[in-house]
């Protein structure tokens, strides 16, 4: 409660703090008060000055996500690459959503990039859920060697990983 004060007495003293706004958002988003953090991280959004927008896109396509708007966490997501000029998170998030919402080519497209910053970048490595993400979108376009491969690293580097047993459940079910 103390917390939550300080924060709208801030914000009611300068409603143009964005900085304010996303810590708030943050806030917000941890208490599982999603609808509201929305609000900050599109408010903070609005500045085109602030000068880490692409982060405030970023929370706010997480938001939109857990408040069930993939169409919102896909227009988020965009501008978050837009902005960081594709980093690995901002793609990564972005080609998932556009695989929930069923636009495969343009995952794959976004996707690409993600991987090919992995192969500049060795400080960049394969998660469960990029592997995950790329089964999907191989899987979709025919592309069963790529589908394999990704299986396979997803079983040898994750073999306890949500990600792996959604992979499993898949394979199992013939889809």
């Amino acid at each position: 409660e103390l917390a939550e004060r300080a924060f709208k007495d801030a914000l009611d003293g300068d409603p143009d703090y964005t900085r304010g706004r996303v810590y708030y958002g943050a806030f917000l988003y941890g208490q599982r008060r999603f609808e509201e953090a929305r609000d900050q991280f599109l408010a903070a959004s609005r500045d085109t000055g602030y000068p880490e927008r692409a982060s405030v896109f970023f929370n706010l396509g997480l938001t939109e996500e857990r408040v069930g708007d993939v169409d919102g966490a896909v227009t988020a997501y965009r501008r978050a690459v837009e902005l960081s000029r594709g980093d690995a998170r901002s793609l990564l998030a972005l080609s998932r959503t556009l695989v929930e919402s069923g636009e495969y080519q343009a995952a794959a497209r976004h996707y690409s990039r993600l991987t090919t910053l992995m192969q500049r970048n060795r400080n960049l490595r394969h998660s469960p859920e990029s592997l995950y993400t790329g089964i999907r979108i191989a899987r979709q376009l025919g592309d069963r060697d790529q589908a394999s491969s990704l299986g396979l690293q997803l079983k040898n580097n994750f073999p306890n990983s949500v990600e792996y047993q959604q992979y499993r459940v898949m394979t199992s079910n013939g889809q």
